[in-house]
């Protein structure tokens, strides 16, 4: 999941597009795991770091794909871009702790907080995606009550 693959049709109803893992999806099916030469049909500022060293794709790295996609959305920025890191430097780092600059001077504190849960690195503590969307929703309604 990237937010290249994220469409919006003629009703305002969100698609996703062109998943270019749904080739391994019956292997995946069967297994639940991936091999990393599998894996390398993702983009890397998406990729979990789980998914990127081991292969393992789950709802969690779908909740860390959302997260890379939220901070772009609201920071109107490409991932990663300030770093010239490529490659297995850059899953090391990413493996390591390293996510995108959060802005100092972002006014949005709740949905940053909310990326922030997202791209964990430790899998188990992302909240699901559903929940994450929940969340967001109910962010985006207070902030239109109160005029942000």
């Amino acid at each position: 999941m990237k937010s290249a693959n994220v469409m919006i049709d003629t009703s305002g109803k969100v698609r996703l597009v062109d998943l270019g893992l749904a080739k391994f999806r019956k292997t995946f099916e069967a297994t639940r795991t991936m091999t990393v030469v599998q894996a390398m049909g993702y983009t890397f500022a998406y990729a979990s770091p789980e998914l990127m060293m081991e292969g393992e794709l789950s709802e969690f790295s779908d909740a860390y794909a959302f997260a890379v996609m939220l901070w772009e959305a609201v920071f109107k920025a490409v991932p990663y871009s300030e770093y010239t890191i490529t490659g297995m430097g850059f899953m090391v780092k990413i493996h390591g702790g390293l996510r995108p600059t959060i802005p100092a001077n972002n006014n949005h504190p709740g949905i940053v907080a909310l990326i922030q849960a997202g791209w964990q690195g430790n899998r188990a503590d992302r909240p699901k995606v559903k929940t994450m969307g929940n969340q967001l929703d109910d962010l985006i309604d207070t902030y239109r009550r109160n005029g942000d």
